[in-house]
């Protein structure tokens, strides 16, 4: 769970002797000081955690690509504050500014490397049998693209809508992304964009 992930991290970052102030308010302009960026030793820290917890619906490649993405995320657009402030009760909700910026920044670009993997092996799997589909890797590869782009675009705001609409159901920014039914649409619209590619003839 994401909360997990979290907690562990903050714990990593007070052990590194850095004093985050909570209510700390980076304005335009401001300068950032060395306590409020995140070092790489945190950013290694949040990898490992990250490769530590294998998402539902995840594959292998996907679920490190996300990681990576996350942690090298997390160090350019968040600050330490940030950190303290995604553990306070009730943090990590849609409506929260700082839950919000980590959803903008870190979720929604890092599932869109994501889920061109996992739209990927969908395909495969669903449409390895089609007697309609003679170029299945192509195919296929077309629909993670699609998947990827449909995350890059909107991927951010579908996983904060659903969570705002439902947050009692909603409270994991993956799985509510993985489980929206704008997901699943655009899953299979994907499979009908793409379907000339997979309806190509092999060259032999």
């Amino acid at each position: 769970m994401l909360k997990l992930r979290l907690i562990s991290f903050l714990i990593f970052v007070m052990t590194m002797g850095i004093t985050p102030i909570a209510n700390a308010q980076i304005l335009p302009g401001d300068s950032v000081t060395l306590t409020e960026t995140i070092s790489v030793e945190t950013a290694n820290a949040f990898l490992d955690n990250c490769l530590s917890d294998f998402p539902h619906g995840f594959t292998p490649k996907s679920h490190k690509n996300f990681c990576n993405c996350s942690a090298a995320n997390v160090r350019l657009n968040l600050t330490n504050s940030d950190l303290v402030a995604l553990n306070l009760p009730n943090a990590q909700r849609a409506g929260n500014p700082v839950f919000e910026k980590y959803v903008h920044n870190v979720v929604g670009p890092c599932m869109a490397v994501a889920v061109d993997d996992i739209g990927y092996y969908s395909c495969i799997e669903s449409r390895a049998q089609s007697p309609y589909i003679k170029n299945i890797l192509p195919y296929c590869k077309c629909v993670g693209a699609q998947m990827s782009r449909f995350a890059e675009e909107i991927g951010a705001e579908t996983i904060l809508t659903n969570m705002k609409r439902n947050p009692t159901f909603y409270d994991d920014p993956i799985q509510t992304l993985l489980g929206a039914s704008i997901y699943t649409n655009t899953l299979n619209r994907s499979h009908d964009i793409c379907r000339p590619i997979g309806q190509q003839q092999i060259a032999r």
